[in-house]
């Protein structure tokens, strides 16, 4: 969390100086720029794989279709470091994204968020069934359904604005929205493991209750038995 959030900032401001680039900079810059934000997302999709895997218990499947998202995504960030570029007009910096790099590496990161929030329902879909609506698992699955929301939403924004608009000033703001989405869902983490302890600490107390009535009974039971044979 601590390195997206590194790379978070690094990004962010490096895209914000890009803008004041001299024209003799600007072709160099922009690469620059494009390669520290494919890494920037390419950071959310490890993340995001780390705790599906964990969910899963490092099932081999699982790990398998990690491998291939990470691989389907890793050759769209090269082909768009490759396939979109700045250049210069009317000595302004300005940058073309490739519609079509730009359709794939969004469309990989749809593709990674679906994968990692079917695996968290699939893989807590016995402990959800018959739990509280407030349960550790429930609480996994809020999560995983409430990111899945955001980061879709922002991703077909980002399709269509690859796809079909070329104003400079709109493009930036696009970025701006993913950038800021992408750091809220990653930062909620901290919001929801303070919820995830509260509800194992709730259900050790549970267990450890359920424990010590089962033992009582058990003392109970086994009392009136030996006072029945002493009876005999």
């Amino acid at each position: 969390m601590s390195l997206f959030n590194f790379w978070c900032i690094a990004y962010s401001s490096y895209y914000i100086c890009s803008l004041f680039f001299h024209h003799s900079f600007c072709v160099l810059g922009g690469l620059i720029s494009n390669i520290i934000s494919q890494i920037f997302y390419i950071h959310f999709d490890l993340f995001l794989l780390f705790k599906t895997c964990g969910t899963s218990g490092y099932n081999r499947y699982i790990l398998l279709g990690t491998f291939a998202i990470l691989l389907n995504r890793f050759v769209w960030a090269f082909l768009d470091i490759i396939q979109s570029h700045s250049y210069v007009e009317s000595d302004m910096c300005l940058y073309y994204q490739n519609p079509i790099t730009g359709l794939g590496y969004n469309s990989a990161d749809m593709i990674c968020d679906a994968f990692c929030t079917i695996v968290s329902i699939v893989f807590n879909w016995k402990s959800l069934y018959g739990a509280s609506f407030f349960s550790m698992s429930r609480v996994l699955v809020q999560e995983n359904i409430l990111r899945s929301i955001i980061i879709l939403a922002v991703n077909f924004f980002m399709l269509y604005m690859s796809a079909s608009v070329t104003d400079p000033f709109l493009v930036l703001c696009s970025y701006f929205i993913q950038n800021y989405a992408y750091s809220v869902c990653i930062n909620m983490e901290l919001l929801w493991i303070d919820e995830r302890q509260k509800k194992s600490r709730a259900s050790a107390v549970s267990m450890s209750a359920a424990g010590l009535t089962f033992s009582k009974q058990d003392s109970s039971q086994y009392n009136s038995k030996t006072r029945q044979s002493g009876i005999s």
